[in-house]
């Protein structure tokens, strides 16, 4: 979850410049305790904590938890080699439609950051780890599915809150208004991924062919 080439490593949150370090090694949300199951915490601890007020309900009050067990003095111990592996392209939000998921992160992150960091540099450095999880150019087939401006101006003040720059979302508005371009793109990275997923089996190694005789006693 942090950049590569971070080791082994202790975080305590009760610092502001510990939990900025922290935050800036981040390169996806994970880091922030959205994949749940990498995470082992102690029960008495969580059992102790309160939720966020408002995050229940937001699909990430856990998260919430686990920040605020940090922030009472809480230690983080970072393990590098997986203990736990992560099989994407099963997204069971996605069932709602692209645009309701991606609300998800942005609604339940903004909702812990203003619940959770009355510092404005650790907030914005925890905000700024969704930008790492989603480089601008994601949210530009986003933009191709919303029709209301008005929703388009509620995700662009958020996509402002967490860091993008005007000239980002200058861009996704600017592409994702333009929705055939949009779906040519979508089949151009859809038929590039399959062209992929064709050469990965291609190249991988055939097993052994087995002696049927091995086994055969006379």
């Amino acid at each position: 979850w942090l950049e590569a080439g971070t080791p082994d490593s202790t975080f305590r949150f009760t610092e502001a410049r510990d939990a900025i370090d922290y935050f800036e090694r981040a390169r996806s949300l994970g880091a922030l305790f959205s994949y749940i199951s990498s995470i082992v915490v102690r029960r008495g601890s969580w059992r102790n904590a309160p939720p966020v007020a408002g995050s229940v309900g937001s699909n990430y009050a856990h998260a919430g938890r686990l920040f605020t067990i940090l922030q009472r003095g809480g230690t983080l111990r970072y393990i590098r080699e997986p203990l736990v592996f992560c099989r994407g392209y099963n997204d069971s939000f996605l069932r709602s439609g692209l645009v309701r998921r991606f609300r998800i992160d942005l609604d339940g992150y903004l909702l812990l950051a203003e619940g959770l960091f009355p510092d404005d540099a650790v907030r914005r450095a925890f905000l700024s780890v969704m930008q790492q999880q989603h480089k601008w150019y994601v949210y530009v087939e986003i933009r191709s599915f919303i029709r209301e401006k008005e929703a388009w101006r509620d995700l662009a003040t958020k996509l402002a809150r967490f860091g993008y720059s005007a000239g980002e979302v200058f861009l996704i508005d600017a592409l994702g208004s333009f929705r055939p371009g949009v779906r040519f793109a979508r089949f151009l990275i859809s038929g590039f991924r399959d062209v992929q997923f064709l050469l990965a089996r291609l190249r991988r190694p055939r097993p052994p062919a087995r002696d049927v005789t091995a086994g055969v006693r006379n």
